[in-house]
């Protein structure tokens, strides 16, 4: 009998080399016209990121950029806009609970007796339109009071808040400013912008480190490097030179280690805590802008310790004043305070300005009469006398002839 012939081997089997499937199945019809769907839509929204991106770049260079004068109502008409907007994208309609008509009848009925007065004088089709006006705008205001009180209660929790993506409460009564043409917008905008993104003045962990060092008075702002009081507990005053410095460099090695045990600890803690704050700023790259908010930490953190040397410098001061002797058996020459001479210039020149403020005061009422001693003869009554005797020349003298009588 011939041999048996084998099996061919199974070269295309399930199985490959590595164990893995060679032919996976196909997956179902519905799998995969999902995912082609997705995948559309993923390149239908690229176009759409970007233009969002490149708007909200534009918006942002615009409020950075010099702004040219526009006309107020222009301006009121753009924020009136944008205020609105603001204000119908938080809720919809169907998120609220429905108009209580029958709340809205029962006062409509009271409203009408206490308005019976005014129908009387109004025509029909006027009063009318005039209750369908407010009925509108009573309805207007309920959803508008709805909204608010929901939404208030909502963003208490910020859980629900992220659920209903809900993150924008409108304000109750919008601040609309109307900006002049003013020369210097485009300065104010670029220093608020570096006071905030280059030194770094708002940023929570600056903010933190200021309020650690000002309200832990008993820690940092109460202790001194050389307390003058701990200096003696042990040997008061007067003390050797040895035993001084000893005690010196003891007190400025318990302070030095009290801000390093607990002042550099809390600094690390903070910054750990509040590390989302700072992390943004780090270089993810190599030619990107250094880190600029390590050099303010430090910064602020030299100033507060340039604080604590100089309050202990006065402090060891003001202590070695108390003790400031005069020595009488000395010596050298002992001082003495000098008069003021008159022979100096600004004496001089005070004395001479007194003395002729004096003189002029001093005459009274008869020298300001005797200033005016030619002009008693308006008052007396002689120059009318003389005026009448001239006219009663007859006839007139001549010009020449009067000049010579007088």
């Amino acid at each position: 009998m011939p041999p048996k012939r084998r099996p061919p081997p199974n070269l295309y089997g399930p199985l490959g080399p590595n164990g893995e499937l060679q032919f996976p199945p196909l997956k179902p019809w519905a799998e995969r016209e999902r995912e082609r769907l997705e995948a559309l839509q993923k390149e239908k929204s690229k176009p759409k990121v970007q233009k969002e991106a490149n708007s909200c770049l534009c918006r942002h260079l615009a409020k950075l950029s010099f702004e040219l004068p526009r006309d107020p109502d222009q301006q009121k008409a753009e924020m009136i806009k944008i205020t609105e907007e603001e204000h119908y994208r938080s809720l919809s309609e169907h998120q609220l609970p429905q108009f209580p008509e029958h709340l809205y009848k029962r006062a409509k009925l009271r409203v009408d007796k206490q308005t019976a007065h005014i129908k009387r004088k109004l025509l029909i089709l006027t009063y009318q339109a005039c209750v369908r006006q407010s009925e509108a705008d009573i309805k207007e205001f309920f959803l508008q009071s709805m909204k608010r009180c929901l939404l208030s209660y909502i963003l208490e929790d910020p859980r629900e808040r992220a659920r209903l993506q809900i993150s924008l409460m409108p304000t109750l009564w919008p601040a609309l400013v109307v900006r002049a043409p003013v020369p210097w917008h485009s300065g104010v905008v670029r220093a608020r912008q570096a006071m905030f993104y280059r030194y770094y003045e708002g940023n929570p962990v600056l903010v933190e480190l200021r309020r650690m060092w000002h309200e832990r008075s008993p820690l940092y702002q109460n202790i001194f490097i050389c307390d003058m009081n701990k200096m003696q507990e042990e040997c008061p005053f007067p003390q050797y030179p040895g035993e001084f410095t000893e005690r010196l460099n003891k007190l400025c090695a318990d302070t030095r280690a009290e801000l390093v045990d607990n002042w550099i600890v809390d600094v690390a803690d903070t910054l750990i805590k509040m590390r989302s704050h700072w992390s943004v700023y780090v270089a993810k790259k190599k030619k990107a802008s250094k880190f600029q908010v390590e050099d303010c930490i430090h910064g602020l953190m030299s100033k507060q310790i340039r604080d604590l040397v100089e309050r202990s410098v006065y402090h060891f001061a003001e202590y070695f004043m108390y003790y400031f002797l005069f020595c009488e058996g000395a010596a050298r020459p002992r001082p003495y305070l000098m008069a003021v001479y008159p022979e100096e210039l600004y004496l001089a020149e005070v004395i001479n300005k007194c003395v002729k403020v004096f003189s002029i005061n001093r005459p009274g009422p008869s020298r300001y009469i005797s200033m005016y001693q030619d002009y008693h003869y308006l008052l007396n009554g002689s120059a009318h006398e003389d005026l009448l005797r001239f006219f009663a020349l007859d006839p007139p003298p001549y010009l020449k002839q009067n000049s010579t009588l007088t």
